[in-house]
Parts: structure tokens; C-alpha cells; sequence
């Protein structure tokens, strides 16, 4: 396993590799609501194709114009649709909006505090952030509540938030860097 201060070390001395990107409120929560339950890999191609069509900052009026035939083509429809819908239509979009949401699950909500700046957000219900931990700690079939029972008492220096986030951007080289003892890079985060 390894110890809270070495990991500290990892996280502070990375930081500009993990940082989130700085988005609008409504940009993040269309985003969040895209990547739901399916692969990364996917989430962000249909991202791409959506920048391909509007270009990177997702305006309200730009996103209005995506038609229902383009938002199939893209892979979307259903209840997320119907979910990006009401945030697009929505003049101002504030995170007591987005919570109310159907849709809008635990996931969402910290994901979404995430970016935004709340320090103190542990995000252990994503699946991509339980199997780098657990991988760092290097045990396998950990439940949520045994990975933050774990987290509790061994790394209660490293801000929740931080870790969140270098566990989400970080890839499994450079978990596999860190339990070899090695410098990280660019190339081991998304």
C-alpha cells in the first residue's frame, strides 16, 4: 500500500497534469449527464462530436440549434436527453436547478461540486476513481464503504478534492508508476 505521504507527493507535485478544466455550469452538467453509465471512451467522443458541431463553449443558443436527428446521431436519447434538454432550455442554470433534476443522481451532484470548486468531495462513487484506488492501495474488491473507511485513516492530510480528481484524470500507468516508485508524467492522465 502506499502511505499518505508519498501519495501527497504524487498529487501536489501533479497537480497541472489533473487540474479540472473551468467550464460554465451549464457546459459541466450536460458533460456530467453525457458520461453517465457509460465508458469514458464513449462520453468523450460524443463531447467531440458535440464540440465538432457547436465548437467548444456550449452557449445556450449553439446547443438550442442541435437538432433532435444530430442528438440521436450522437448517441443520445431517452431520460439523459430529456435531462439535457431542460438544462439547455433553462436561461440560468444553478446547482439547485441541476439537483432537482430527474436524472440527476449522487454522482452527478459531486461530480459536478467537483468542478466547481467544493473542497471537500470525496468522489467514491465513480468507477473509474474506486479502481485507481485500489490499485494505489493495491487490493482488490473493495466495497465503497471499505475504500472510504481506508481513506479515513490513511490519507485524512490529502484534501478529499484533490484526490478526487488525481484519481479521476490519472491513468493505470501511472498507478502502476507510482507503486513502481516513479516520476509521473503527462502521458499517465487523461
Amino acid at each position: 500500500m502506499i502511505y499518505e505521504k508519498k501519495l501527497k507527493k504524487y498529487i501536489y507535485r501533479t497537480k497541472k497534469f489533473w487540474k479540472l478544466k473551468t467550464f460554465s455550469i451549464r457546459h459541466i452538467s450536460i458533460s456530467l449527464i453525457i458520461s453517465q453509465k457509460i465508458r469514458f471512451e464513449l462520453g468523450r467522443k460524443i463531447r467531440m462530436n458535440i464540440y465538432n458541431i457547436i465548437g467548444e463553449k456550449w452557449k445556450r443558443k449553439k446547443l438550442l440549434k442541435i437538432t433532435n436527428e444530430q442528438w440521436k446521431e450522437l448517441g443520445l436519447s431517452g431520460q439523459k436527453l430529456k435531462t439535457i434538454k431542460k438544462i439547455i432550455k433553462k436561461k440560468k442554470v444553478t446547482l439547485d436547478f441541476i439537483k432537482k433534476l430527474k436524472g440527476v443522481g449522487k454522482w452527478t451532484r459531486k461530480a459536478l461540486k467537483l468542478y466547481l470548486g467544493h473542497k471537500n468531495i470525496f468522489l467514491i462513487e465513480d468507477f473509474w476513481i474506486r479502481n485507481r484506488f485500489q490499485e494505489i492501495l493495491q487490493k482488490k474488491n473493495k466495497t465503497k464503504k471499505d475504500l472510504e473507511h481506508i481513506r479515513k485513516k490513511y490519507y485524512q492530510g490529502i484534501k478529499k478534492s484533490y484526490l478526487s480528481c488525481f484519481l479521476w484524470r490519472i491513468k493505470k500507468s501511472g498507478t502502476q508508476s507510482i507503486i513502481n516508485g516513479k516520476k509521473l508524467t503527462r502521458k499517465n492522465f487523461l
